[in-house]
């Protein structure tokens, strides 16, 4: 998953056309997006305020069914999937504040386009991303849901999981 920094100044909730606006001063691939609530520097920003970041990548649904899909975050957030809204987070928080929507997943397209914008004003910062689906308990999405796409001296590498039964095969093209 493909994580880019923004500086921007004191937020009240997420710009509307921040890409517009901003440029991110740093970019990187990132394993899952769980991170727990602190005063330190959120995730690999180098900053602990005024940062907003975007993850995108694709999300790798284990399953067809109902969904809801989780964002708890410190400041506020918005889940998008396949372009739209699932989780509307925004806002200035006091403390981490958890947030939910509902996605149908049908099984034959259980590869969805995501995309979390995140942003901290001050104080503590935090986000985590977390699901409850069919016969899946409400958990944080880990690293091996996402497909991962990491550009290195040029080249494009995929790193790409298949789980059938109980055995977990993982393919790396480069």
């Amino acid at each position: 998953m493909k994580v880019e920094y923004y500086e921007v100044g004191p937020q009240v909730a997420l710009p509307v056309n921040f890409k517009e606006l901003f440029l991110p001063y740093k970019e990187e691939s990132v394993s899952e997006i769980n991170y727990q609530y602190t005063d330190g520097n959120f995730a690999g920003s180098g900053k602990s305020q005024n940062v907003l970041a975007v993850f995108t990548g694709m999300l790798k649904f284990p399953s067809a069914g109902t969904w809801t899909m989780y964002t708890a975050s410190d400041d506020g957030s918005k889940l998008y999937i396949d372009d739209q809204l699932v989780v509307n987070n925004n806002g200035v928080h006091n403390a981490m504040v958890e947030k939910s929507g509902t996605i149908v997943v049908d099984k034959s397209a259980l590869g969805k386009s995501i995309r979390l914008e995140y942003f901290n004003n001050g104080g503590k910062n935090g986000l985590r991303l977390l699901w409850k689906g069919p016969n899946q308990p409400k958990t944080a999405v880990r690293g091996w849901n996402f497909d991962q796409l990491m550009w290195v001296t040029g080249f494009a590498t995929y790193n790409y999981e298949i789980k059938v039964g109980t055995t977990l095969f993982r393919i790396h093209f480069v």
